[in-house]
């Protein structure tokens, strides 16, 4: 009875063998996947203290903190809205006209293209393509301390101010201004 069931035996041992070793690696593997993504904790950050706002009193009659030399008047506002600027680098540094760009968009200029200009230039040059324009150039003008003119025809209508990037700004002493 035993020679036709020994091999039946044999399987039947062998595989109950390598069923127990497949639930075993599958539960091994289980409990290092569950401790390889557990969460470690992380202390939390100390609290800092908030700032304390102290207002200043205002005077009244002249519009100044009381106490305080109003000092130089602020540049005018930006006038951003609507404002389409084409950059040109006029320095010798490859980079000036990129760098201008971001600076413009920083400011909230919509920056529409940026190439070289046609000829070298000395100092910094907001370009008006309109008289609707002037505004907004002469108020970025003021705000860097550079030169505001009419556009010359060589330069297109189609946007509302170009700023020519000149030497003035690639110096190392040119410091950009918010």
């Amino acid at each position: 009875m035993i020679g036709w069931s020994a091999p039946w035996i044999i399987i039947a041992i062998v595989v109950g063998f390598a069923v127990w070793r497949a639930i075993e690696t599958v539960d091994r593997g289980k409990e290092q996947t569950v401790a390889t993504t557990a969460p470690t904790p992380t202390p939390s950050p100390e609290p800092t203290p908030s700032p304390t706002f102290t207002p200043i009193p205002l005077d009244e009659d002249e519009g100044v903190l009381e106490g305080r030399d109003p000092g130089p008047s602020p540049s005018p506002s930006l006038l951003t809205e609507d404002v389409t600027v084409q950059v040109l680098n006029g320095s010798s540094n490859e980079t000036a006209g990129e760098g201008m760009a971001g600076r413009l968009e920083e400011l909230g200029y919509e920056v529409v293209v940026v190439q070289e200009a046609a000829r070298p230039y000395a100092e910094t040059t907001v370009f008006y393509s309109t008289e609707e324009d002037r505004p907004a150039a002469e108020a970025l003008a003021a705000h860097f301390d550079w030169i505001v003119e009419p556009k010359p025809e060589s330069l297109a209508a189609e946007v509302s101010i170009h700023v020519v990037v000149g030497e003035d700004e690639t110096s190392p002493s040119a410091t950009p201004t918010p």
